[in-house]
């Protein structure tokens, strides 16, 4: 009986062993492929949820993916939008099909982040922390660059989940500009702002301005996973 116990548990640890050598192998695969496909200057971190890992690739159901994407590359672009970093979002209830080649995703939700440098690097200023307002929401402080003129403060909102306009501090669509601000500064404030970084299909629920940037909150429904 006691040799018998010694088999079962020897068994249960190389069962043990070898689900976490087959998560580590696919979460190292998985990466990879993401590192390539969204041509990150780092590569990913990738997590499967759920216990054991051998069992749900059995099935072919996923509890949750947790991925975290670094900056991507940076592309050469005339237009407005802003770069998106920091991407941190946890797949929900995926099921894949046809031996792995395609998956779903049930929902999403992450965080993500706009740096300051992504604002200022589209116009002669610079953007950083501007506290709280009216409203109790943080703001953005914009001054231009290399000039005396006093800043302006100006807060940040979502344009159907998928880019963000600047509002005045109250919230409203008039924006406090000065006469320094006129020109580039003034363009890049009143209109709207596409994401780039951002994966298809990855919407925006909310934004706050932190003293690290601005703050993406996101989500997602009935994703296609390639």
């Amino acid at each position: 009986m006691r040799r018998l116990l010694i088999v079962v548990l020897v068994l249960a640890m190389l069962a043990v062993v070898a689900d976490r050598v087959g998560e580590y192998v696919a979460e190292k695969k998985l990466a990879e492929l993401i590192e390539e496909r969204e041509q990150l200057l780092t590569t990913p971190d990738v997590e499967f949820g759920g216990f054991p890992f051998l069992t749900q690739v059995f099935s072919g159901k996923f509890g949750s993916i947790e991925v975290t994407l670094p900056a991507a590359e940076a592309e050469a672009s005339e237009d407005s939008s802003l770069r998106v970093e920091d991407i941190e979002v946890t797949f929900h209830d995926v099921a894949t099909a046809d031996n792995f080649r395609q998956a779903t995703a049930e929902s999403l939700t992450g965080k993500a982040t706009i740096p300051f440098a992504s604002l200022s690097s589209l116009a002669p200023m610079q953007v950083g922390y501007g506290g709280t307002g009216p409203r109790g929401v943080g703001l953005l402080q914009v001054k231009p660059r290399g000039s005396d003129a006093p800043s302006i403060k100006v807060g940040v909102e979502v344009v159907k989940g998928e880019s963000v306009i600047f509002t005045g501090p109250g919230g409203t669509t008039r924006i406090p500009l000065r006469p320094a601000h006129t020109g580039a500064i003034e363009r890049v404030l009143t209109q709207r702002h596409a994401l780039s970084g951002l994966p298809s299909g990855f919407m925006i629920e909310s934004v706050e301005v932190s003293g690290d940037g601005i703050e993406l909150v996101l989500s997602g429904r009935n994703l296609t996973l390639a």
